[in-house]
């Protein structure tokens, strides 16, 4: 049985669903821990729509590829990360750092201190 949350997908401008995300991202690291295969929370998310996708349905593919493409050491904080990057990206203030680059600093932050991942986001603290 595949656990995976999946927030109804409210107006671009609503953070409730961006704070979904963080739910969402533990979903998936949990359902990888558990040995689901990507290929099943792929197909669990609804289909994909033409053109640019909202957030947090943008975010929720991502985190899909995310978590089965890399090594996540440190998850609170990379819940905390896709979170803020969503918040950022529906205020159209999102950095355009590639996910890869920021990992190693990602993985390095301490789980008391959320600031570290919201700030490797492109939130201005």
């Amino acid at each position: 049985v595949v656990v995976l949350l999946i927030p109804p997908i409210g107006s671009a401008n609503d953070l409730g669903a961006c704070q979904k995300i963080f739910a969402l991202s533990q979903s998936a690291l949990f359902n990888k821990a558990k040995g689901v295969s990507k290929e099943k929370l792929v197909s669990a998310l609804p289909p994909k729509q033409s053109g640019n996708e909202p957030e947090p349905l943008r975010s929720m593919r991502e985190i899909v590829g995310e978590v089965y493409g890399y090594q996540i050491i440190n998850q609170f904080a990379y819940s905390v990360y896709r979170t803020e990057l969503c918040v950022q990206r529906d205020a159209g203030q999102a950095l355009s750092v590639g996910f890869e680059e920021i990992l190693s600093e990602l993985n390095s932050c301490s789980v008391e201190d959320p600031e570290c991942a919201m700030q490797l986001a492109g939130s201005k603290l």
